[in-house]
């Protein structure tokens, strides 16, 4: 774990020079790395493989890499962003237009598999997903993909974390000191033991606090904006209900999930999920 991220750039700066004087193992090259999204996370991937020898290719480009007469790099990797044009499309239209696609995302059929599968080494995966959006990688499609020998991703950073969700590799959360799992994209099972790692093997990666990664860092950031927050917050009146919270900032208010013991408003959907777990939420899922 870095202290701070200049720690984790000067690493990834000397990660660059060794690419540079030792190139990279010729089995695992073209070296293509895909990071999903256009929000700050995928930004902030971005910065960090900045500092090591790369090429950015589009999207559809990657197929062109493997032609019979390409040359593949040893010297560097290739960036490729995905983004929601990429991965989705209409499912009678076939074609994809941005705002209708976030309003109405039932209506697109995920095309990841097809599209990236085949040529990515590594992802990270940091866009946001809707749950009523299709799975960018379904459990059916890592099965057959890896059936036919075309999936050659061999490592996933997960860092939008949806355990079940955008894509069905993603079992469990990980933590900071043991933040791998490898699992097998045709049976799904999970093998905790990373020197098991084989050609078969994914490696996962699901930490879902990233930030404090960079423990320095994310104290001086968080402390820095919350601390206008405390005298409000210590002047106010408690414990008192959520609706009933007037003297404390809006911002505090909007982040709230919980208050004395109970799920705020715009979070009681979760007690459907708790219900699933505990059975003591069942009577309260009933309500919503």
């Amino acid at each position: 774990m870095y202290t701070c991220i200049e720690d984790a750039k000067s690493n990834m700066k000397r990660i660059g020079e060794m690419i540079n004087k030792k190139k990279l193992p010729k089995e695992i090259c073209p070296l293509i790395i895909g990071i999903t999204g256009f929000g700050k996370v995928s930004k902030g991937a971005k910065e960090i493989l900045d500092l090591i020898p790369h090429e950015y290719i589009d999207p559809s480009n990657l197929s062109l890499i493997f032609q019979k007469d390409a040359r593949h790099h040893v010297d560097k990797i290739y960036i490729t962003i995905i983004e929601s044009q990429h991965m989705y499309i209409h499912k009678t239209k076939n074609t994809f237009d941005k705002r209708d696609f976030y309003a109405n995302p039932k209506d697109y059929k995920s095309i990841f598999a097809p599209n990236f599968l085949p040529y990515l080494s590594l992802l990270v995966h940091g866009m946001y997903w809707d749950p009523k959006s299709e799975n960018i990688i379904s459990k059916e499609e890592a099965r057959e993909f890896a059936l036919q020998k075309k999936f050659r991703i061999f490592g996933i950073t997960d860092i939008t974390c949806d355990v079940g969700g955008s894509i069905s590799l993603m079992k469990r959360l990980t933590s900071i000191d043991k933040p791998f799992y490898l699992i097998d994209p045709i049976t799904e099972k999970i093998d905790n033991h990373i020197e098991n790692v084989n050609d078969n093997l994914i490696l996962y990666h699901a930490v879902d606090h990233l930030p404090a990664e960079f423990a320095l860092d994310a104290s001086c950031h968080f402390s820095k904006n919350l601390f206008s927050f405390m005298k409000p917050l210590a002047e106010s009146k408690y414990p008192v209900d959520f609706e009933d919270q007037h003297e404390i900032p809006q911002e505090i208010l909007n982040a709230e999930i919980a208050c004395n013991g109970k799920l705020t408003p715009k979070c009681s959907y979760l007690y459907k999920e708790l219900a699933t777990y505990y059975p003591e939420y069942q009577e309260v899922k009933a309500k919503f």
